[in-house]
């Protein structure tokens, strides 16, 4: 029995332009400046005590966490070829990693 060729081959991508990607970018800056700034106050204050020791701890795993689902949501989102989006999850993958490791 052949499979049929009329098979649906659908992949979830993120629009590039939507608005779920700038909500998303949001979420990543925010991430980013409470790392900036509680790192400062940290060293600048000993504000780290027994008692809130896991609270920090668990605040900065959590931007950890977003950092790492960044890394995911990039390797789903689109891109323009020729002013068309595309969709392609090989060109996606290698595009991420071209860029991630700075090479043209």
């Amino acid at each position: 029995m052949a499979l049929c060729p009329l098979r649906c081959h659908w992949s979830f991508v993120f629009d590039p332009a939507g608005r779920l990607c700038y909500y998303w970018s949001m979420v990543v800056s925010l991430a980013f400046l409470y790392n900036f700034w509680v790192i400062i106050f940290r060293f600048s204050f000993a504000e780290i005590t027994a008692e809130t020791l896991a609270m920090w701890f668990s605040l900065d795993y959590l931007m950890d966490l977003i950092y790492f689902l960044d890394i995911l949501v990039h390797f789903r989102t689109g891109y323009l070829e020729v002013s068309l989006s595309g969709s392609n999850l090989i060109i996606i993958g290698l595009l991420e990693i071209r860029c991630v490791c700075l090479v043209h």
